[in-house]
């Protein structure tokens, strides 16, 4: 989260505000560097929620700046709340999620630099923000939406159930 905070600071002030939800032992030292870097005002923490979603829906865009993701539920989460994400592209998670310019970016560079362009891209232009949101929404309902889930698990244990009978035919 580092990052974002530098990327933050990069951000023309005042253009937004920071929420950063969740706790852990770099919470200190991620509030003392906000204060260094300037945003320490328009910079909050809110610690562990069980329900993040009302925070989530006051929000405008999503960032998730993990170095290795394995798949990413808080990207599927700020879809479905219509939220265009920005993100590392790293293995994995993000880059099976995320369609670069289209319900957010995939930023190539791991660096506070390129995260800032990103979010300063959506920042800057509140119809491109409205279409990835409108479009991320469109993505977690059609393919996360608990309905496909379910389809996704039958066809998966269907196979395995149709493998399983070959293999003690054979």
């Amino acid at each position: 989260f580092d990052m974002v905070i530098r990327a933050f600071a990069q951000l023309p002030r005042g253009a937004a505000e920071l929420h950063l939800v969740g706790d852990g032992p770099e919470r200190k030292s991620l509030e003392r560097l906000a204060e260094e870097s300037g945003v320490g005002d328009s910079a909050h923490f809110y610690g562990y929620h069980a329900d993040p979603f009302p925070i989530l829906k006051s929000a405008s865009i999503g960032v998730l700046p993990s170095e290795f993701e394995p798949f990413g539920n808080v990207i599927i989460e700020m879809f479905a709340v219509g939220l265009p994400v920005v993100a590392f592209d790293v293995d994995y998670g993000p880059r099976e999620i995320i369609r670069d310019g289209e319900n957010g970016f995939l930023v190539k560079t791991r660096t506070p630099e390129g995260l800032a362009r990103a979010l300063g891209m959506l920042l800057e232009d509140a119809s491109l923000r409205s279409q990835m949101g409108a479009k991320a929404r469109g993505d977690a309902e059609q393919h996360y939406a608990l309905s496909q889930a379910v389809r996704n698990y039958e066809a998966c244990f269907t196979l395995l159930r149709n493998h399983g009978q070959m293999a003690t035919t054979a």
